[in-house]
C-alpha cells in the first residue's frame, strides 16, 4: 500500500508509542490538532520486518534529528 501524507508538528503534536507487550507490534502514533499518522507493521509479518522496519524508522529519525540541529544553528543561534 502506498499513503502519500504530509503532517506538520507543532507545540500541540503529542508523539506516543503504544506497547501491547507480546500480544501485538506497537504502534506509533503522531497525534496533532488537524490530523493523526499511526506506524505499525502487520502482525503477521515476519520478525525480520519487524526489526528492518525498527531500524529504518530509527535512522530516519536520528537523521531528522541531526539535520534539525543544524538548521536551527543556522536560522535560530
Amino acid at each position: 500500500m502506498i499513503v502519500n501524507s504530509n503532517i506538520h508538528l507543532t507545540t500541540d503534536t503529542r508523539i506516543h508509542c503504544y506497547v501491547y507487550g507480546t500480544d501485538a507490534p506497537p504502534i506509533l502514533a503522531i497525534d496533532g490538532p488537524d490530523g493523526s499518522v499511526n506506524v505499525s507493521v502487520f502482525i503477521n509479518e515476519p520478525a525480520a520486518v519487524h526489526a528492518d522496519v525498527t531500524h529504518a524508522l530509527l535512522a530516519a529519525v536520528r537523521e531528522y534529528a541531526n539535520a534539525m540541529e543544524i538548521y536551527t544553528a543556522a536560522h535560530h543561534p
